[in-house]
């Protein structure tokens, strides 16, 4: 049981650091859009 919670934590983390990666590239490229 505990090492299930432990795979949904790293789970989280995996895609949330995708979320905030994938944010940063949309505003690179909106920076790039407004030069």
């Amino acid at each position: 049981m505990y090492i299930h919670i432990y795979i949904l934590k790293f789970e989280c983390i995996y895609f949330y650091s995708l979320y905030l990666i994938f944010n940063n590239i949309i505003l690179v490229l909106k920076l790039y859009n407004k030069v």
